[in-house]
């Protein structure tokens, strides 16, 4: 009788293969998922979500309520896999909140291309977290329309306008602690507060640390600066730069800087503000450094416009996903040079000052974009809104699985993709 050991390795690895999930409101949280058999709501898609899944909104409006996306429950994404919530290409999902909010407490969650009714509101606390290109309208959230927290988030393109209500603590976006975060591109107006507000209290890591803001338009807030940063406690703010945004029309200053270390604020654009000066900064502030920046207009008065002002570029070509993009935006009737910004630009590509809309799209579908581009020597802004459609080129197959080994191959394992081996071992006989 001859013994033979037969070896069977059981590789138990991440996530290898990520899955679309769909939820649409004619859904059914008895079905499977698919495009064809969608859930209905979304919690039921995060139930069944893992790293690197994407859940699909499909249009229609979403009746909501609390919603929790936690990581104590096994819940987000990883370094490289996001788990990404986002509208299906070409439609608009609406959630439409009765009741509190949609709490996020994980890591490397993606939002793109949501629509929220106010006050729902998104919390967002975690490493890697982006919201991007998402629309609030409706009432004043409590707090802000995005009230965040963590290290390396990205909150890019997005627009909040909502109405008047709630009090001086209620704004826009509400960053309350975090290294290396990224506020850019985002359109901000009639927040009851501060459009942006930077503040830690002492109980969120005591610190915020290289912040960018930049390219935001931050309009009409109603008691409040434009934006602001602030501590109290021993909280720190070290190393913020305000760059490029627009700040028009607050009712408080344009920019206010009340504590911080190493900050820098340069091009921006102060329109019509109320208060004097536009730009604040305390006392207290050290190492602060400012230029280039342009103040015109006061008592909240618009300046004047040049005449015939205008975009005139008519339409977007399509793109291709992951194919390099780039087209110029064309406008004519003010003093050169122009500056240029956009907000919904598809996650990869960014509209350049100079009016180039370049860059590598990394998701297929139908975009909304809103151009707006500024005059030399008037701070009048002329907008225009696209389409722009961006083409996949469908999803690559999955590979073919790997041979089983016979008896006697060698086998070689990449660790570095490996969470766990188990080794079983069979005893078979040869009769």
């Amino acid at each position: 009788m001859i013994k033979q050991f037969l070896l069977i390795l059981i590789l138990l690895c991440g996530n290898v293969y990520s899955k679309d999930i769909y939820i649409s409101p004619t859904g059914n949280d008895g079905g499977t998922g698919t495009i064809n058999n969608p859930f209905r709501n979304l919690i039921t898609a995060i139930n069944r979500s893992a790293a690197g899944d994407t859940i699909f909104c499909r249009g229609g409006t979403y009746v909501i309520g609390r919603t929790e996306l936690f990581r104590k429950n096994g819940k987000g994404g990883k370094n490289g896999s996001y788990l990404t919530i986002k509208a299906f290409p070409g439609e608009t999902p609406t959630f439409r909140g009765v009741s509190d909010r949609f709490l996020i407490w994980a890591d490397y969650v993606r939002l793109e291309g949501l629509s929220i009714i106010t006050p729902w509101r998104f919390d967002i606390f975690g490493r890697g977290n982006q919201v991007i290109n998402c629309k609030f309208t409706g009432s004043q959230p409590k707090y802000g329309a995005i009230l965040a927290g963590g290290n390396g988030c990205l909150f890019e393109g997005n627009t909040i306008t909502v109405t008047p209500g709630g009090n001086t603590r209620d704004h826009g976006i509400y960053l309350k602690s975090g290294t290396g975060n990224i506020i850019r591109n985002n359109t901000i107006i009639g927040t009851q507060g501060y459009g942006i507000h930077i503040f830690e209290d002492g109980t969120n890591g005591n610190l915020i640390k290289d912040l960018l803001i930049t390219g935001n338009y931050i309009s009409r807030s109603v008691q409040r600066s434009g934006i602001i940063l602030a501590t109290e406690n021993a909280a720190k703010i070290d190393g913020v730069v305000i760059e490029g945004n627009t700040l028009e029309r607050n009712r408080d200053f344009g920019v206010y800087i009340r504590q911080g270390n190493s900050i820098s604020v340069k091009n921006n654009y102060f329109v019509s503000n109320i208060a004097k000066p536009q730009l604040k900064v305390n006392n207290g502030v050290t190492n602060y450094t400012e230029s280039g920046n342009t103040f015109t207009g006061s008592g909240g008065e618009p300046p004047p416009s040049p005449s015939n002002f205008r975009i005139t570029t008519e339409n977007l070509p399509s793109g291709i996903k992951d194919a390099l993009y780039s087209f110029k935006l064309e406008a004519e009737g003010g003093e050169l040079p122009y500056q240029w910004r956009a907000t919904g630009v598809p996650l990869g590509t960014v509209l350049t000052e100079n009016g180039f809309l370049n860059g590598t799209p990394q998701v297929a579908g139908m975009f909304t974009i809103e151009a707006k581009v500024r005059a030399s020597g008037s701070e009048h802004i002329a907008a225009k809104i696209f389409n722009l459609e961006i083409i996949g080129e469908g999803e690559p197959p999955l590979p073919p699985p790997d041979p089983v080994p016979a008896y006697g191959d060698t086998i070689v394992i990449d660790l570095s993709k490996v969470e766990k081996i188990i080794f079983v071992l069979k005893k078979e006989q040869d009769q």
